[in-house]
């Protein structure tokens, strides 16, 4: 009696092998299905790493564009103030031209005029400097066409030929740019014969 007590208690103990099975299936499908998962969110996150950095670029772009964008407009206003300014002082150097011939022309019996005069002129010339302009240097320099205009030649041995011997009017620079061209008259050589001829005909005029 107690040896089939033994034995039916051992049989309780023994375990369902069934019932095993089934865990391990639900188990392996369980990981199946979260490794679908894994891999339907590696995809999402690819496309969305895809969008991002599509996005990106195109901000990139966009940036680009705008900082090309804001250069030109920078560049044409600088250009359109720059043009508006050149346009002023060329419409304002002749008559600072006709002032200066002004001055010259006055007789030294007229001070009060002429301290005046130089007042005036020393202002003029300061509003000019202060806009970046500058008087050319010429008298004595040799004759370029970049930044002169020759008025009429003059012949004579005196200077070197080629040399600016008179300022007719005076050129001017807006910073490098040569804003007025200087109309000057230029010295013009001539051959040793002629020039003896000349000589001796300014002799002859004078002993008359």
């Amino acid at each position: 009696m107690k040896d089939k007590h033994k034995a039916h208690g051992k049989e309780q103990e023994k375990p369902d092998t069934k019932t095993t099975e089934e865990e391990e299936s639900s188990l392996i499908c369980e990981a199946k299905e979260k490794i679908e998962d894994l891999k339907l969110l590696s995809l999402s996150l690819k496309q969305e790493k895809e969008k991002a950095e599509n996005y990106y670029s195109q901000l990139i772009s966009l940036k680009a564009e705008f900082d090309n964008y804001r250069k030109r407009l920078e560049k044409e206003s600088a250009q359109m103030a720059s043009y508006g300014k050149k346009s002023a002082i060329k419409e304002f150097l002749p008559v600072m031209d006709n002032v200066l011939r002004y001055e010259e022309s006055l007789s030294e019996g007229e001070p009060a005029d002429v301290e005046g005069l130089e007042l005036i002129i020393k202002d003029l010339k300061k509003a000019l400097v202060s806009s970046g302009v500058r008087q050319m240097d010429c008298m004595g320099k040799e004759f370029s066409p970049l930044i002169h205009e020759a008025v009429f030649k003059e012949k004579t041995n005196d200077f070197k030929n080629n040399t600016i011997i008179k300022i007719v009017g005076n050129g001017y620079y807006l910073g490098d740019e040569v804003i007025k061209p200087a109309m000057v008259a230029v010295a013009e050589n001539m051959p040793e014969e002629e020039s003896d001829d000349a000589g001796n005909t300014s002799n002859d005029s004078n002993d008359e």
